[in-house]
């Protein structure tokens, strides 16, 4: 540990030397490349400032806009409330100008002093012929995404809160869908988590101002996007090359959500709009609200913001398990028939304050809260241990399970995420110092209170016989020999299968801290400007199970009960999206939430040690530092060159399991393990403008992805009686990506832009969950063996191309029309396989782990003074699932291809309100995974075409 503390200390050592040596005034985050006058670089002392603001001409901020001093090839770019800084001004008079795409230039002269901060005002005009297009719409998220992008050092892709404004999306993960690279993974129809580049979730970081997001799961890093909607956010960045100023662990890329900050002037907005679900057939609602202003003389910005989604959805879902006989002929083994009603409730607030006590000291206070509420109630009947016999027919018995909670949960089982991030942040001149400081604390968690399910057992012993039909693998078909059966009632369902109540709590409570220096160390031709800096993190996760097996004092009476009058419930659904299948009747949720446990005349309980072995808790600490040094040759070539040291520290409690066959003897040990890590990760890029509006970027970087929480936590779990083993790992390293990327970029005049890149990841131990089956351990045979491992290596190759504009350049007729689209093909391939478990596999045959070939997305929209109007298209290729790959091909199981297709339309019904209606997931595409083959359905989840309509405020 001493070392790894020592070189913390000598890279931050080191910087503050070079700092104190060179007495250099600090440089802007982002510097524009632009000519100069002098051919040599010139060393800086404590110079003058300039400070100001960036308007348009309704006096809105304008972010994103270039200020730059060309004598002195020095620049800034305007921050979300349109303020700029440029510090570190030799003494003199200089022509300033200002760039913004669609805008005429804007320069002034200024006569700066030494140790004096010159205030500014810069008001630009509209120098590109538009027409009727309304630039507060869709073109203006254009031009403000447009030009952050083009003047960020990595590949990076923006989008506006404007822009998000186009599309049917209501949640972050939804929006994000529509990036070039970007796919997405759905939960009840809502997107939930995002990859990037062709990476699983868990390689992509997500941050909120900065500050990663914790997650609101027991197992998965990965943030919850379907906990923020779009209208509490401002911007979304996303950064495909992270430089070594930001977070290590974005081996796909890092998201940054940026949410409103304060505006330069008065502003107020707000929407609602109503909707409907077919499944639900219910009444849905969503709604924000934000205001924003400046008081004291424009020192004090506050900005609130407030989101109310209202949905109650659900799906038709089914599932299948596939086995192979001695022949190698495909069975299913299990099959499920699920319905699904959900009401999903979304509450989101933020507040945003900074205090400016002069031009070169502000401080800003940002808090955000998220919470969703997901009261779930699902009927499933199964097909268990489907058996194939001699004459093509099968046997099978079945299970009739209804899963609700308590009725102050609404007879539902209630899963409330919430997630909830306040960070304290400030920046100084100190003269010849430039600092940049944060504190963040950030909370998740997940809280399922009263979970209860009850399930009914036909009689194992003398199973239903049914014809079977797989001629379709898609749709598997069970037809019963007799219909009567299948019926809900004391004679055919015989046994209680399970009666449960269960109460789990995950918490993440994350703290971190960071400082950030910067200095510019030569001015002229040859700019130079140094960072450096540290940053703490500091992180607990527990996952906390209560679970009850519940035992009727007389089952008999009980099961009668249960099916009686006036206690089941008809789940059959008549326009079944996911085939012709018939659910049948359940247990009503009301009888299962009305039933006392806690009565033990009726009820006894006993703890169920297998369920809450899982329960774990851990501690994560990162000390990270680094050196940036950003380098100009000329006007048109920038360098960055960097090197970051992250120091991770596991330390996790998790509990060893022993179950012996006849479940008589169960014992329960809690395990610890502390691990440590280093990770160097260096990182190189170079921005060449040959000629205006025209960016090439090349870059080498090295990324990391941390394993999941579960997959740390020590501890066998050893079940005799079920025969299955889970296998603890907490001797998993972390996955390191070398990352290598081109990317050209051309932005035209008119607004808009044509990009194409190419990207290569060499990508070392990367992770999965692999399941195995029949497998012989200590000299007892398993069933199933569970186990997360390093599988070894894998490249990934990818291009990426992206164009958007107004149509006008083909003719004048098509200026109001405007087309969005980018494609990314991946071409992934296993290298090594290093774990014994896969001794078996051919590496050559597997595709990494979460890597769709193709995605590709698709806007056409129109806009004019009165009416805006788009039709979106989002494709994903299948790709292999990272959370069940096995022994053999037969068994791995995929993500299959999605096509979503969302239409929206507004009309200006005044200069401040807009009436819009919005048309969601046209095609009824569904949530499918396969198993081997395309055809071989391993689930299938329909959630129906939504809609919506409501209206839009803005003043």
């Amino acid at each position: 540990m001493k070392k790894n503390y020592t070189l913390l200390s000598l890279l931050l050592c080191l910087g503050t030397g070079i700092f104190s040596t060179h007495a250099a005034a600090p440089g802007t985050e982002t510097e524009t490349t632009t000519t100069t006058e002098t051919g040599t670089a010139d060393v800086v002392a404590a110079r003058g400032s300039l400070t100001g603001v960036v308007l348009d001409e309704s006096h809105h901020a304008v972010p994103g806009a270039v200020v730059y001093i060309r004598s002195l090839n020095m620049g800034a770019v305007a921050a979300n409330d349109g303020s700029f800084s440029l510090r570190g001004i030799p003494e003199g008079v200089y022509e300033v100008c200002v760039n913004y795409v669609g805008y005429e230039q804007v320069c002034q002269s200024f006569n700066i002093r030494d140790n004096e901060t010159v205030r500014c005002e810069f008001l630009l005009h509209e120098g590109v012929a538009i027409g009727d297009v309304v630039v507060s719409g869709i073109v203006e998220g254009q031009r403000r995404a447009l030009t952050r992008q083009k003047n960020n050092d990595g590949v990076s892709n923006i989008v506006a809160a404007d822009q998000m404004n186009r599309f049917a999306d209501a949640n972050i993960g939804d929006a994000m869908k529509r990036i070039p690279g970007i796919n997405v993974q759905y939960d009840q129809g809502e997107a939930r988590f995002g990859q990037v580049r062709g990476t699983a979730p868990d390689l992509t970081s997500v941050t909120l101002n900065g500050n990663r997001l914790p997650s609101a799961e027991g197992d998965s890093r990965a943030a919850q996007l379907d906990l923020i909607p779009t209208d509490m956010i401002q911007t979304i960045e996303v950064n495909k090359v992270v430089t070594a100023d930001m977070d290590g662990d974005a081996i796909g890329g890092s998201v940054n959500l940026v949410t409103k900050s304060s505006p330069y002037r008065q502003t107020v907005a707000a929407n609602a709009g109503l909707g409907y679900n077919p499944i639900s057939e219910r009444v849905t609602f969503n709604g924000s609200a934000s205001w924003g202003s400046r008081f004291f003389k424009d020192r004090l910005g506050v900005m609130a913001a407030v989101a109310y989604h209202n949905n109650p959805i659900g799906s038709d879902n089914i599932e299948a398990t596939w086995k192979q006989d001695d022949a190698g002929n495909a069975y299913v083994d299990e099959f499920e028939v699920r319905q699904y009603y959900v009401h999903r409730e979304r509450q989101s607030y933020s507040l945003s304050l900074d205090w400016k006590f002069n031009e070169n000291h502000k401080i800003e206070l940002r808090g955000m809260y998220n919470r969703r509420n997901d009261w779930e109630n699902r009927y499933r009947l199964t097909y268990k241990d489907i058996t194939p016999q001699e004459d093509g027919t099968a046997t099978a018995y079945l299970r009739r399970q209804t899963k609700g909670g308590a009725p102050d949960t609404k007879f539902a089982r209630l899963e409330r995420q919430q997630t909830a991030d306040i960070a304290l942040a400030g920046e100084h001149n100190l003269g010849w110092l430039g600092v940049e400081w944060g504190f963040d604390y950030a909370r998740a968690s997940e809280d399922r209170p009263n979970e209860r399910y009850i399930g009914l057992e036909s009689d194992e012993d003398n199973p239903i016989r049914f014809d079977v039909d797989l001629s379709n693998e898609r749709e598997p078909r069970f037809t019963p020999s007799d219909a009567s059966l299948m019926e809900l009632n004391a004679t055919n369902f015989i046994k209680l299968d399970e009666l449960t109540e269960s109460f789990s709590e995950i918490e993440e409570n994350e703290y971190k801290a960071h400082i950030d220096l910067r200095a510019r160390l030569f001015t002229g031709r040859f700019a130079g400007t140094l960072h450096g800096g540290y940053k703490f993190q500091d992180k607990d996760k527990s996952k906390l199970i209560t679970f009850y097996d519940v035992e009727p004092a007389d089952e008999e009476a009980f099961l009668a009960e249960a099916m009686g009058a006036g206690n089941t419930f008809n789940a059959t659904r008549k326009n079944f999206y996911a085939g012709d299948y018939i659910a049948g009747d359940f247990v009503s949720k009301q009888y299962l939430s009305h039933l006392d446990f806690n009565d033990a005349s009726q009820f006894s309980l006993s703890r169920n040690a297998m369920e809450e072995a899982e329960n774990y808790t851990g501690h994560e600490t990162i000390h990270a530092a680094y050196l940036r040094y950003d380098q100009q040759f000329g006007e048109r070539l920038k360098l960055i060159a960097g090197l970051r040291l992250e120091h991770t520290t596991f330390d996790y409690t998790g509990n060893a399991l022993n179950i012996d066959a006849e479940e008589e003897h169960i014992t329960s040990t809690p395990v610890t393990r502390r691990t440590d890590f280093d990770n160097w990760l260096p990182s190189v890029l170079l921005k060449y403008e040959p000629v205006d509006n025209l960016v090439l970027r090349a870059s080498f970087t090295t990324t990391l992805a941390r394993p999941k929480f579960s997959q740390m936590v020590p501890g066998d779990r050893v079940n005799l009686h079920d025969e299955e083993y889970t296998m603890g790992n907490p001797d998993l390293r972390n996955t390191v990506s070398n990352n290598y990327d081109l990317m050209c970029e051309y932005y035209f005049k008119s607004i808009g832009l044509v990009s194409a890149g190419v990207y290569y990841k060499q990508i070392s131990d990367f992770i999965v969950d692999a399941m195995v089956e029949d497998q012989v351990i200590g000299g007892q045979e398993f069933k199933e063996l569970y186990k997360a491992v390093n599988a070894g290596d894998a490249t990934l190759f990818g291009v990426e191309v992206a164009f958007q504009r107004d149509l006008g350049f083909i003719s004048p007729a098509l200026k109001n029309f405007g087309l969005y689209t980018n494609y990314t093909y991946n071409h992934s391939k296993v290298t090594r396989l290093t774990d014994p478990i896969f001794a078996g596999r051919d590496a050559d045959d597997i595709q990494l782990p979460g890597t769709p070939a193709h995605t590709l997305n698709a806007s056409l929209y129109f806009e004019n003074k009165l009416l805006t109007a788009t039709l979106s298209y989002n494709y994903a290729s299948s790709f292999l699932d990272n959370e069940e790959m096995g022994m053999t091909a037969f068994s791995d199981r995929y993500y299959d291809s999605v096509n979503y297709l969302d239409a929206n339309i507004s009309v200006r019904a005044t200069k401040n309100i807009c009436i819009f209606a919005e048309v969601g997931n046209l095609l009824n595409q569904p949530l499918r995974y396969y198993q081997g083959t395309r055809d071989r359905v391993r689930q299938a989840e329909y959630y129906g075409i939504r809609f919506s309509a409501g209206a839009k405020v803005r003043f």
